[in-house]
C-alpha cells in the first residue's frame, strides 16, 4: 500500500497494521495518527521521519521503537507501550517523556540536545545512553539503570540524584558543570570522571565495585595521595 492507492472511499482503519506503517513511513509521519489505538506484534520503524511531531495514545509495541533521527517529535503519549528497547537518537526537539514510561530493555537518548529531565522512579531494565543531551539538568530521584549509564557531554548536570543505582559503567566523562556525586551512589562496573572539571570532592562512602577513571579532573588532584580513598576502592584508582 501507497499513498497514491488512498482514494476517498478508502477506509484506511480497515487496511492491516503493515500497510498503516508503511503510510506513516512514506508520508514522513505526517500519517502518525493512523496508528491510534493499536498493538503492534512486532517492531516499529520510524527512523529519520522528521515529520513526525508526537505519537497518537494507546501506540503498543510489543518489539523495539525506532525513532532515530525524528528531529521534529517534541513528546511522547503517556499511554505508550514498548516491550523492547527505544531509540531517541537525534531526536534534537524531544522535551520530555511520559511520566509512567516503563523500559524493559534500553532507552537511547543520545544527542536529545532539548531534554531538560527525565520522569521520576524510571527504572530501565538494559542500558541507558544520555551522550550529548546538553540540556539535562538533573537525574530523578531513585532512577535505577540494570546496565551502563552514559552521561559523557551533560554539560549542564550539576549533581547525581539520591540513590542512583548503576549496575554496569558510568560514564561522567566532560560532565564540566558536575559538582558532587551522591553519598548514596552504588556503581557495580567502572566510575568514569574524565573532564569533570568543577567536581572538587568524593563522597565519603563511594561505592565502586571495580576501577575508578579520575584523569582529567584537576580538582580532584589533591586526592592523589589520599590513602583512605585508595583502601575504600575495590579496583584501582587511575589518574
Amino acid at each position: 500500500m501507497v499513498i497514491a492507492d488512498i482514494t476517498p472511499d478508502t477506509d484506511i482503519y480497515s487496511l492491516s497494521i503493515e500497510d498503516r506503517i508503511a503510510l506513516v513511513q512514506e508520508s514522513n509521519g505526517l500519517l502518525i495518527d493512523i496508528l491510534r489505538d493499536t498493538t503492534i506484534k512486532g517492531s516499529l520503524n520510524l527512523r529519520g521521519c522528521t515529520s513526525l511531531v508526537e505519537l497518537p495514545d494507546n501506540l503498543n509495541v510489543k518489539g523495539w521503537l525506532d525513532l532515530k533521527g525524528c528531529t521534529s517529535l517534541v513528546e511522547l503519549s503517556e499511554s505508550l507501550s514498548v516491550k523492547g528497547w527505544l531509540d531517541f537518537e537525534g531526536c534534537t526537539s524531544l522535551i520530555k517523556l511520559p511520566k509512567n514510561l516503563s523500559v524493559k530493555s534500553d532507552l537511547n537518548l543520545r544527542g536529545c540536545t532539548s531534554l531538560v529531565k527525565l520522569p521520576d522512579n524510571l527504572n530501565i531494565k538494559g542500558w541507558l545512553d544520555l551522550k550529548g543531551c546538553t540540556s539535562l539538568v538533573e537525574l530523578p530521584k531513585n532512577l535505577s539503570v540494570k546496565s551502563d549509564l552514559d552521561l559523557e557531554g551533560c554539560t549542564s548536570l550539576v549533581e547525581l540524584p539520591e540513590n542512583l543505582s548503576v549496575k554496569g559503567w558510568l560514564y561522567l566523562t566532560d560532565c564540566t558543570s558536575l559538582v558532587e556525586l551522591s553519598e548514596s551512589l552504588s556503581v557495580k562496573g567502572w566510575l568514569y570522571l574524565t573532564g569533570c572539571t568543577s567536581l572538587v570532592e568524593l563522597p565519603d562512602n563511594l561505592n565502586v565495585k571495580s576501577n575508578l577513571y579520575l584523569r582529567g579532573c584537576t580538582g580532584l588532584q589533591h586526592l592523589r595521595n589520599d590513602e583512605s580513598l585508595k583502601k575504600k576502592m575495590k579496583g584501582r584508582i587511575i589518574w
